[in-house]
């Protein structure tokens, strides 16, 4: 499986856009903007103690292929440098998501159908 890291990019980075969601991925800057490898969202909840804290991390563009989305500058209002310990776990969420595109592994379901192969 493909690794996030084996890519050519860069540096992980969050950043926040205009309209108000944070992308997180690998980032590399470009004429055209900010282009971030496997972009990912990231949603933040209580775990089951209150000192625990659920990260879930989700493709900022599931519907497409691609595996790269360049972000025009005026759309960012912000870049940060991903917390360290959030790395981890982006990695392999990313990684995963790599693996079934690369595979065509994506799923669907209907009313019909509930285990409907995306191919």
């Amino acid at each position: 499986m493909t690794r996030p890291s084996d890519l050519t990019p860069q540096q992980y980075e969050v950043l926040k856009l205009r309209n108000g969601l944070e992308v997180v991925g690998m980032t590399r800057d470009t004429s055209n903007g900010i282009e971030v490898t496997l972009p990912m969202v990231c949603k933040l909840s209580s775990g089951q103690t209150p000192v625990e804290t659920l990260a879930t991390f989700y493709p900022y563009a599931p519907l497409t292929s691609d595996t790269t989305v360049v972000v025009p500058i005026d759309h960012i209002l912000h870049r940060n440098s991903m917390n360290q310990q959030y790395i981890p776990f982006y990695d392999e969420a990313s990684s995963q998501w790599l693996d079934m595109l690369e595979n065509c592994l994506l799923y669907t379901s209907d009313a019909a159908d509930d285990s409907l192969r995306v191919d």
